[in-house]
């Protein structure tokens, strides 16, 4: 199992938390029973699940291949048997509530419209 930096479980709202295209609230932060779903989609590793992953109404780009993780290279370093570090924890916990909530928006913002940037 790889290290975390703890931010999953720091945060119930799971802000520092993979959400990309995954349902979001108004406040600009992922939907519990959505990152739910993910994370039991991705325990199973069965490839048919895949296909019911939620997906957010507004969002247009698609997850690109993310069955990748269980990919394995037969070619150069063991990818299986190599670690990467966690990244550094998300300080928001000591920002006061209502930048929490602007840096959840921005995100979202900034991920829609590059995502209909490139598709249009």
């Amino acid at each position: 199992m790889p290290t975390t930096n703890g931010d999953e479980e720091r945060y119930a709202d799971k802000r520092a938390s993979f959400a990309k295209s995954l349902p979001h609230t108004d406040q600009g932060e992922v939907e519990p029973g959505a990152y739910a779903d993910w994370l039991s989609i991705l325990a199973s590793g069965d490839p048919a699940r895949f296909e019911y992953v939620p997906r957010d109404p507004l969002a247009i780009a698609k997850l690109n291949n993310p069955q990748a993780t269980y990919a394995f290279d037969l070619v150069g370093i063991d990818s299986h048997a190599t670690r990467l570090i966690p990244p550094p924890p998300l300080p928001a916990a000591r920002w006061p509530s209502k930048w929490r909530s602007f840096t959840g928006k921005h995100w979202r913002l900034t991920f829609h419209f590059r995502a209909t940037k490139r598709t249009s």
